[in-house]
């Protein structure tokens, strides 16, 4: 017998306790934490996530953001 997939697989990441406190603050108006960082995936992976690009980041080839 083959052994059997999972069907959902979890993802761990690293906040500081003050960005932790408000994330778990401003997600309860919506759902559980996990349902809010599930639909910012799922955002991100459908190109429906924008994110407004800061000078210093390393990260701009992520931001969707239209300048002229």
């Amino acid at each position: 017998m083959l052994p059997r997939q999972p069907k959902t697989v979890s993802l761990n990441l690293r906040l500081t306790p003050d960005v932790r406190a408000k994330l778990y603050e401003k997600a309860s108006r919506y759902g559980q934490t996990s349902d809010v960082l599930r639909e910012i995936v799922n955002a991100f992976i459908d190109g429906r996530l924008t994110i407004e690009e800061e000078s210093h980041s390393k990260f701009k080839e992520l931001f969707n953001v239209n300048r002229k």
